[in-house]
């Protein structure tokens, strides 16, 4: 991944299919910006085999299996835009065996936008 500015980021999720979450604002220390933590840390601890990251032109691409609980979930993003002021994540998720309760893949856009330096 680039690098991530750090301070105060609002980052939002569109679902087009899949559950809502809500935006929020996170912080992040000029350490956890250069660790690349606090905006999207939840995927990478995933227990997925290894993952296949690679720059696509101005995108940052990753694919990754994880086995979640016996539920084998292929994702894969796409990441692009301007990593220290606004950049958007596509996100697609297909799950085997399929959900009886939603949806078999799950879409997500997120957008995260630089806030300000100070938290």
């Amino acid at each position: 991944m680039p690098a991530i500015a750090p301070g105060k980021w609002r980052v939002s999720v569109a679902a087009m299919s899949g559950p809502e979450f809500p935006a929020q604002t996170v912080c992040l220390s000029p350490g956890d910006a250069a660790a690349k933590k606090g905006l999207g840390e939840r995927a990478s601890q995933l227990p997925c085999a290894p993952r296949d990251v690679r720059k696509e032109g101005d995108r940052v691409v990753t694919e990754a299996v994880c086995n979640v609980g016996g539920v084998m979930r292929a994702i894969r993003t796409t990441a692009y835009g301007d990593f220290n002021s606004d950049y958007f994540i596509d996100y697609i998720e297909n799950n085997d065996p399929m959900p009886t309760d939603g949806p078999p893949e799950v879409q997500r856009k997120l957008h995260a936008r630089h806030m300000g330096d100070r938290c």
